[in-house]
């Protein structure tokens, strides 16, 4: 017997359908990253991770990578919102991977990236990768003789990356200057700010209200 519409049964095929489209969204981030990646350690290692964020920054679905980054992810989010509130706008990218502003490691950075639709802000898709290096008392940033934060590299509070889909220069070229590889850095940066794909999380969030709307 087939199930009416509006029946349980619709509705959880409906929720799984959705579940699957959000998860999808994850998984093809991080092809994205691993294709474009310019570091071994995202492209061998696969030590990154990626995330879809409701517009509160909580996670609604992740890829299936390293998912044990993604601890900290809805910390980082957070500290984003914060620190920019109302003022994202389409092409903003923001990043961060200061520990004491929801960050881990100093090489893990996180990448965020609001996604609109009609002017409203209706999901954050965020990547993090551990860069290959961001300066410090030794080669790729993780020395066990650190006594102090500032032993370790570089701190970034949240901070544009890109503003309006314009990349921010002067954030570049500071980040050029605090590494021993900053071809790689930089290229894996643009990695993380191309990972998100902003049509397929626009349909899928409007697919989600439809179903909240069923509920």
């Amino acid at each position: 017997m087939s199930e009416q519409p509006g029946s349980a049964g619709a509705d959880a095929i409906r929720r799984e359908l959705i579940r699957e489209g959000l998860a999808a969204i994850c998984e093809e981030m991080a092809v994205s990253v691993i294709r474009t990646s310019h570091s071994e350690t995202v492209k061998s290692a696969m030590d990154f991770s990626t995330a879809l964020c409701d517009a509160k920054g909580e996670i609604i679905a992740q890829g299936v990578t390293l998912p044990n980054q993604l601890g900290a992810l809805p910390d980082a989010v957070a500290a984003v919102l914060r620190e920019f509130g109302g003022t994202l706008v389409p092409g903003d990218v923001v990043m961060v991977n200061d520990p004491f502003a929801g960050g881990m490691h100093l090489p893990d950075i996180f990448v965020v990236k609001p996604v609109f639709r009609e002017d409203r802000l209706v999901a954050i898709v965020a990547t993090v990768a551990h860069h290959a290096d961001l300066g410090g008392s030794v080669p790729g940033s993780m020395s066990p003789y650190a006594e102090e934060c500032y032993q370790e590299g570089l701190r970034i509070p949240p901070l544009r990356l890109y503003s309006g889909g314009v990349p921010e220069h002067g954030v570049f070229a500071l980040l050029r200057a605090n590494t021993r590889v900053p071809e790689i850095v930089e290229a894996d940066l643009r990695m993380e700010s191309g990972a998100p794909v902003p049509g397929l999380v626009i349909r899928a969030a409007k697919r989600r209200r439809v179903e909240r709307r069923s509920a």
